[in-house]
Parts: C-alpha cells; structure tokens; sequence
C-alpha cells in the first residue's frame, strides 16, 4: 500500500521532470544530464530536514528529494545550490548539491599575504586580483568543478572544501587555498 502511494505521488513529479527538453547545465532550472540524472538549480526551502531537500527550482517548481549525499558549502534555507539528481527507486535523490551562495564572494589565497584574491558574483562574474590569471567568468559545471574563464584560456578545478569561511580548490597544476575576505 504504501508503495503504491508513494508512486501515484512521485508519478506526476517523474513525468514532469521527463518532459524537460534542457540539455547541458547552462543556468536553466532544471538540466538533463542522462536519463536517469538531472540537475536543477534552485533555493533551498524550509521543509529541509537530515535526509530530505526541499528544492524550489528557478521556474518555482518544488522538489522533495531525499538527501544522503554530500552538500558542498552546507544547507541553510533561503541558499541557492545546485543539485546533481537521480531517479532511483526512493523516487528524486540528491547526488550532489554545491551551495552557490556560499560560493559568491571576495576570497584571498592564503598563502599570497593577501596579495592575491577571487572575487565570485551572483551574475557568474569572477574577478581576480594579483594573480596570473586575470578571471572574468565562472561557473559550476555539471555540480562538479568550479569553471574559471579568462580570455586566454578556461581553468577548470575540483572543489574540495567548501565551508562558511574556506574555499580549497585544484587542478593538476594547482592547489588554491582560499578564506574569505569580509
């Protein structure tokens, strides 16, 4: 019984994540990544709990996902993320989720004397600061990597920590270690 509840409630929620014809993570509220995962961006809303994501989309549809995954750059109500789902049996699971909000803003590499910073803004423009790369763009791609854009050339790194007040983050070529500038 429950089991057939649980699917006459999911059924519309499945079907109308079916019909989204996006492709790619281009800032769309909801992209196809395969055929059993997507990503959706969106805000955190308040019926999050341990193990369950409320999701209101950028097209204010809402999404209750169950959540046993690892949310980069912790969850509080109100932030905007980015989440890599999947269809599973439980019905819409978070794979990943990147807190973007506690992405955006002025951080100093640590080890520079405060000579070198990364500025990260809502609109995907990123501005760095007495480094060799002068960044103009970011984005998160495929809730992966944090993508850096100048006009030479695209720096793509793994995120490996994000909290309230650090950023780490690497390539093959470099490990930037990051904490935020007021």
């Amino acid at each position: 019984m429950k089991k057939l509840l649980l699917l006459t409630l999911l059924f519309p929620l499945l079907f109308s994540c079916n019909n989204n014809s996006s492709t790619g993570n281009n800032g769309d509220a909801d992209s196809i990544k395969s055929d059993t995962t997507k990503i959706i961006n969106g805000v955190i809303g308040e019926g999050t709990s341990m193990h369950s994501l409320e999701l209101i989309a950028d097209n204010d549809s809402v999404y209750t996902l169950y959540n046993n995954s690892i949310v980069v750059g912790g969850a509080i109500t109100g932030d905007e993320v980015s989440v890599l789902c999947e269809y599973s049996e439980e019905g819409l699971t978070a794979l990943k989720v990147i807190n973007l909000t506690a992405l955006r803003h002025l951080w100093a590499v640590t080890d520079t004397q405060g000579k070198q910073h990364l500025e990260l803004d809502k609109k995907g423009v990123a501005i760095s600061y007495g480094m060799d790369n002068y960044y103009s763009r970011w984005n998160v791609d495929d809730v992966e990597h944090l993508v850096l854009v100048s006009d030479e050339l695209t720096d793509t790194f793994d995120i490996q920590l994000l909290t309230e007040d650090s950023l780490v983050i690497s390539n093959d070529k470099t490990v930037l270690r990051m904490i935020k500038e007021n």
